[in-house]
């Protein structure tokens, strides 16, 4: 889920040149360096999400395992993140001018990078639950630093404007993603236990 996340995230954010003759849902599309990175990125952050879950829910003997592995991949998530940055900025300059028409939009990358600085700090047993809510800050800022660089087409449709994902898509499709990891969450409301 993780991969597939991040990978549509980084067609999201990269798509197509204009004038790209590559077909969408093309294998040559779906599975560029850009993307895979994005997917990696992505799979990366949801495991350290995961196992800070399992840190704050899990069994007592599982707890402290799983708050030392998603320290551990947190340093993963940071690589990734930097290089995947650093990829992004390369190849869509036009992200720099979006950022700089509404400089508003810089609170994304800094809810997000606070978030990862607040997974590093919060490595004592009991702040783990501050590490959970920190790496959950961390996917909602890269997640919305990527909707607004892009903004008002979210999902370019082979670099035209017409077609593409827009806004109006975008936010039943977040609501829906948001209403699913609240419900499931919920539904695990308290500590898990293991069977005898």
């Amino acid at each position: 889920m993780g991969f597939g996340a991040g990978g549509y995230r980084g067609i999201e954010s990269k798509g197509p040149e204009p004038g790209t003759p590559i077909a969408f849902g093309s294998p040559m599309y779906i599975s560029n360096a850009y993307t895979v990175l994005a997917g990696a990125t992505g799979l990366v952050a949801v495991a350290m999400h995961g196992a800070l879950w399992l840190g704050v829910r899990g069994p007592e003997a599982a707890r402290e395992r799983a708050a030392s592995l998603a320290h551990r991949f947190w340093w993963a998530v940071v690589g990734a993140t930097c290089a995947l940055a650093a990829f992004t900025l390369a190849s869509r300059p036009q992200l720099v001018e979006r950022f700089a028409a509404a400089p508003w939009g810089c609170a994304f990358p800094v809810i997000g990078l606070s978030g990862l600085l607040g997974v590093f700090l919060c490595k004592a047993p009991e702040t783990t639950a501050l590490a959970f809510l920190s790496s959950w800050g961390f996917l909602i800022g890269v997640g919305a630093t990527a909707a607004f660089g892009v903004y008002s087409q979210l999902l370019p449709a082979g670099g035209r404007t017409e077609g593409g994902l827009t806004l109006a898509w975008w936010m039943p499709i977040v609501f829906v993603a948001a209403s699913y990891a609240v419900f499931t969450y919920s539904r695990f409301a308290g500590k898990l236990q293991t069977e005898r």
